[in-house]
């Protein structure tokens, strides 16, 4: 297994950037005030999880297939950042969601077959909760008059819920006798089915470039990190059952 150590010398206080003139060996030192600024938006948010049990006879050895969709959800985003230095910011940003349109599809193989036993359809999920939390420090390493590149590591932690209520059904009474697909029928509209929520803390780091002309800013950034302790909670209400499940660490990147 390869490790890649990257050292940075943070310098407080000061930044440097090449001098325009080659001929002049002094390098130019800018300092900035420090400052604390506030930043307030709305977004536009889609999601999707598959919740997977195996064990089944579907072809990919499916037992259970949920696929929790939020299509279109209103958010609120909410931004601090607080300049330490002239080199060293500290950054905290928030966002959730307000109105949303989702769905929930679960599929069930219950037979010795690869085709879907059973399935519920709910259209009247909603996403109880979406809390999305960044956190971190950005060193800028290289400023120019225009152009600004820096250096991301951070906290982020994701939070989000459904509820699937209501919705029709099929299902299979003996699928290896012969009665398959054969009960259909739908849900009261207001009756609670299945609760789902993921918690994702992770660690991130990246590089991050920033381009300013006159009252246009550009920022881009690319960074890559891992999930710590993430976990997921199942409740079925007309069961009065609930599952909870851990996640190994898993890598995630991000444009």
């Amino acid at each position: 297994m390869k490790q890649i150590i990257i050292i940075a010398l943070l310098t407080t206080g000061t930044c440097f950037g090449g001098a325009d003139d080659k001929n002049v060996a002094v390098m130019q030192m800018e300092i900035k005030e420090l400052k604390t600024s506030f930043s307030l938006g709305f977004g536009y948010f889609q999601a999707t999880a598959d919740e997977i049990v195996y064990g089944g006879s579907s072809e990919s050895g499916e037992l259970s297939h949920l696929v929790w969709k939020t299509q279109d959800a209103l958010t609120v985003e909410g931004g601090f950042r607080h300049s330490l230095s002239a080199c060293l910011d500290t950054y905290a940003d928030f966002t959730t969601a307000l109105v949303d349109q989702g769905q929930m599809v679960d599929d069930d193989w219950l037979g010795s077959g690869t085709q879907w036993t059973d399935r519920s359809i709910h259209n009247d999920t909603e996403l109880d909760a979406y809390c999305r939390i960044d956190a971190g420090v950005e060193w800028t390493f290289l400023e120019r008059e225009s152009s600004a590149y820096s250096a991301l590591f951070g906290f982020r932690y994701i939070d989000i819920a459904w509820t699937a209520r209501g919705g029709s059904y099929v299902y299979s009474t003996d699928p290896d006798g012969g009665l398959f697909r054969n009960e259909r029928g739908s849900f009261p509209s207001d009756e609670k089915g299945i609760s789902y929520q993921q918690k994702i803390p992770g660690l991130y780091l990246g590089p991050q470039a920033e381009w300013t002309s006159g009252r246009v800013n550009l920022r881009a950034a690319a960074i890559g990190g891992v999930t710590i302790g993430a976990s997921d909670s199942d409740q079925h209400w007309a069961q009065n059952t609930q599952f909870e499940e851990k996640f190994d660490s898993q890598v995630f990147f991000e444009l």
